[in-house]
């Protein structure tokens, strides 16, 4: 009996991209998704306020 995973599951060892990281050491990441709540310009500007804040 083949007890192999079906070939369409990705791997799950791929790691989120890194947007940035504060002088604290804080890893800010991009979503795994497209936002539903924000938009992508409201975005950018949160996460250049966090970094900006951190310098």
């Amino acid at each position: 009996m083949n007890m192999q995973a079906p070939k369409s599951f990705k791997k799950a060892d791929s790691r989120p991209k890194v947007l940035g990281v504060t002088k604290d050491g804080v890893k800010i990441l991009a979503p795994r998704r497209k936002a539903t709540n924000f938009t992508q310009t409201e975005l950018r500007e949160a996460v250049a306020k966090a970094l900006a804040k951190s310098a």
